[in-house]
């Protein structure tokens, strides 16, 4: 039996690898910097169903069923909707109420959790991680698990030769202002397919923002950025956002913030002897959208399970969970990154013409932003670039960037079963190339 496991971090994906591995038996503690109370950020986001009953993980009190989203391009007067029954609606659960209950759920299967516990740095020993320094202490572990989110420290603390990306690029962040505001007095309620309006290039700039009105009646509003959000852009979409949705009205309390999401694919390695990142500090969340919660849990879910089932850390353990992490999640991950790239990179004009045109149907919208691809047959993928050029209606970066994600999800879907540093090694360099403007 491994002696102790220590997580960094009361992340969503960090909490349920506590919760399982506790539960099997063995010594788990969760380091957190913040106080209790102030884990997770006190909006709502949406989470499958699929993820509940899989998982068999309760729903918040507080979550409801979403609303069906326009998603509109750029000049465009024509919204594709993500449309499904109302059975298969997402839920859109507070972040903050989730925290909380996978916090009780870590503690009541045996985990101890340390708030207000500043991780200074990790402990190295003979090429592998030993341990953390915390508030001044070092604490022994076997495995050291990284869910200290995006610009984690610990990631970039490790060494060069462990092949693991210490920061994404500046054009791989989503930054986002979001707010909670009341809406206008008086504005007329808005049908069901209008309750949730999504821009795609917004004002001509690589952004994705939306109005959405929420059950209570309160208007969920973020701006955001891919990149570098400074106060002029800003300024711009959010004007140009208020304009276009006259609802908006202003702030009614303080939940609002600001923050930065990755938005690419997986990291190629996240793990070393050692040392397993998970959620945002492995980068896994959904490209288009950012939001990770669902892939940051079954992660953990997939790292426990591996080690329960090896009763060791070892990396070729990690590897196993990295591996199960790819064929079901990450590689197609890599289609949705080239997806992105190509909706933000071309011309408006002949975006608007193509999401127009019928190629693109709601549920190809719906299963992009969702980070679902498996809803549409790969088949359907593979078909989609030869459908495209075939029309000869559109050419260009549209269809270099399909063909580009396809071939990067293939890549990224071969990587070795088995851990073997040199198969690894070309494995990671063929899938990083992959994702390269070649």
């Amino acid at each position: 039996m491994l002696n102790k496991i220590i997580v960094i971090g009361a992340g969503q994906g960090g909490l349920r690898a506590a919760a399982l591995l506790a539960k099997s038996g063995y010594d788990v503690c969760v380091y957190e910097n913040a106080d209790e109370d102030s884990v997770g950020i006190n909006w709502f986001d949406g989470v499958s169903e699929k993820l509940f009953r899989d998982l068999d993980i309760a729903i918040p009190d507080d979550s409801f069923k979403g609303f069906p989203v326009s998603f509109t391009a750029p000049g465009s007067d024509k919204p594709l909707y993500i449309w499904t029954k109302p059975e298969g609606m997402d839920w859109s659960v507070n972040r903050r109420s989730f925290s909380k209950q996978l916090i009780a759920e870590a503690r009541k299967c045996g985990a101890e959790l340390i708030f207000g516990a500043k991780v200074q740095s990790l402990i190295f020993n003979n090429s592998a991680v030993t341990g953390v320094i915390v508030n001044g202490e070092q604490i022994l572990a076997d495995l050291v698990i990284d869910s200290s989110g995006l610009h984690s420290p610990f990631r970039r603390s490790l060494p060069v030769r462990a092949g693991i990306t210490a920061e994404p690029g500046e054009s791989e962040v989503f930054n986002v202002y979001r707010g909670i505001y009341s809406q206008t007095p008086g504005f007329p309620e808005l049908p069901d397919n209008h309750k949730f309006r999504m821009y795609l290039k917004y004002q001509g700039k690589k952004s994705i923002s939306w109005c959405g009105v929420e059950p209570s009646g309160e208007l969920n509003v973020l701006v955001g950025m891919i990149g570098k959000m400074d106060s002029n852009s800003f300024n711009l979409l959010y004007s140009h956002l208020k304009m276009d949705n006259p609802i908006i009205d202003s702030v009614i309390d303080n939940r609002c913030a600001e923050s930065s999401i990755p938005v690419r694919y997986p990291l190629t390695r996240f793990s070393f002897p050692g040392y397993a990142a998970v959620g945002d500090a492995a980068f896994m969340t959904i490209p288009i959208m950012g939001n990770g919660i669902e892939n940051s849990i079954r992660a953990g879910q997939m790292l426990a399970e591996a080690i329960i089932s090896d009763d060791s850390v070892s990396i070729d353990t990690l590897w196993k969970y990295q591996v199960r992490y790819y064929r079901e999640i990450g590689a197609a991950c890599y289609l949705l990154d080239w997806i992105k790239r190509g909706l933000l990179e071309s011309d408006n004009e002949e975006l608007r013409k193509f999401m127009e045109s019928g190629f693109v149907r709601d549920e190809d919208i719906k299963a992009v932003m969702s980070g679902n691809i498996g809803e549409v047959p790969l088949s359907e993928w593979i078909k989609k670039p030869g459908k495209l050029f075939a029309s000869r209606k559109f050419t260009g970066k549209v269809l270099g960037y399909a063909l580009k994600g396809v071939r990067a999800a293939a890549a990224a879907y071969s990587i070795p079963k088995k851990y073997n540093s040199i198969e690894v090694d070309k494995w990671a360099y063929k899938a990083e190339n992959a994702m390269k403007e070649i």
